[in-house]
This record gives structure tokens, C-alpha cells and sequence, in this order.
């Protein structure tokens, strides 16, 4: 492969992101090079590549840049299609994942990692959002579920409207009887 088409990965090893990336890597049999960066900012090798962006994974091939999981794992695809991947439904899957699901998940990790989350990494992901990373306020929110079998919030016993009436939206759907 002629270095100017070199698929070239930026990464942690940690980030939930790149493991996708790295994984579409090897179900595809794609050859790739890695480049380490570092999990907080500064990140002077990544941010004038990328013209300001500092998230991770981003794809390098050749003078092309890929920012952002969904459009690095479109263009693998591009480059190596495969039985439908990324389309239809494994498409809205991996969007959820990435959008819905990893948003609700990170209060509980960090939450059950507590002290352990270095001051220096709250710091950065505090100036990447805007607001607190606040570990305390993770560890003290419940975890709310709508199933029935899931543990039920102190002093609760029943589930919240929205919970209970949502099954009832989707006709065919199976149900669990109120509580």
C-alpha cells in the first residue's frame, strides 16, 4: 500500500469509540497503523491535524481526515463493503450505542470509579462540555430502569408513567402487568 493511502488511526487505548474502529479493522482485514494519543488535552500532534478537533478516534488516509466514529466506520465500509455492515438496522443500532446509550453509561462508570478518576481528566472533559464532571453527583444518582424485574428506586413502588405508559404506545409489543 503506497504511504499516501495508509489508513492511519488516532486513538486510546481506553476509548470505547476507537475499540469500534479497531474492531470494524478486524472483521474487515484491514491493515492499519496507530498513533497513541494522549487521553486528555494538550494533544499537540491530533489538534493541528484536525484543525481544532480533539475527540478520538480520527482516521487519517493519506491528506484525508475522518472526525467522529460514525463517519470513520462509513468510510471503512466504503473502502471494504461488506454485508451490509453499517446499513439499515445495524446502522440505527451503532447510532444509539454511540449517541443514547454511551450518555446514559458514563454516569454509572465514573460513578462506580469515584476518587479513582483523575483530577487532571475532569478538568478536561469539564472544559470539553462546559459544565461539571461532577463524580459525586454521579455516585448518588439511582439508576432508573423501566423493566419490572430491575430494582426499584428507595421508598418506590411502581414505575414512572412515562415508563409504564410507553409499551402501551406500541401496539404488538409485549407488556408486563402494572405494579
Amino acid at each position: 500500500m503506497p504511504a499516501e493511502s495508509e489508513i492511519i488511526l488516532h486513538h486510546y487505548d481506553a476509548s470505547p469509540f476507537s475499540e469500534k474502529v479497531r474492531l470494524m479493522f478486524g472483521l474487515k482485514a484491514m491493515a492499519w497503523r496507530s498513533v497513541i494519543q494522549p487521553t486528555i488535552m494538550p494533544k499537540p500532534d491530533l489538534v493541528p491535524l484536525t484543525g481544532g478537533y480533539r475527540r478520538i478516534p480520527v482516521l487519517q488516509i493519506g491528506a484525508d481526515i475522518f472526525c467522529d466514529t460514525q463517519v470513520i466506520l462509513a468510510e471503512i465500509e466504503r473502502r471494504s463493503p461488506g454485508a451490509d455492515d453499517l446499513a439499515g438496522p445495524g446502522f440505527a443500532v451503532n447510532f444509539w450505542a454511540d449517541r443514547l446509550f454511551f450518555q446514559v453509561t458514563v454516569p454509572v462508570i465514573f460513578g462506580q470509579l469515584g476518587d479513582k478518576v483523575p483530577r487532571a481528566f475532569i478538568e478536561d472533559r469539564e472544559k470539553l462540555s462546559g459544565r461539571p464532571f461532577d463524580v459525586a453527583a454521579m455516585q448518588a444518582a439511582p439508576f432508573r430502569c423501566a423493566s419490572s424485574s430491575a430494582p426499584r428506586l428507595p421508598g418506590s413502588t411502581r414505575r414512572s408513567p412515562a415508563a409504564t405508559s410507553w409499551p402501551a404506545r406500541r401496539p404488538g409489543w409485549p407488556t408486563s402487568p402494572p405494579i
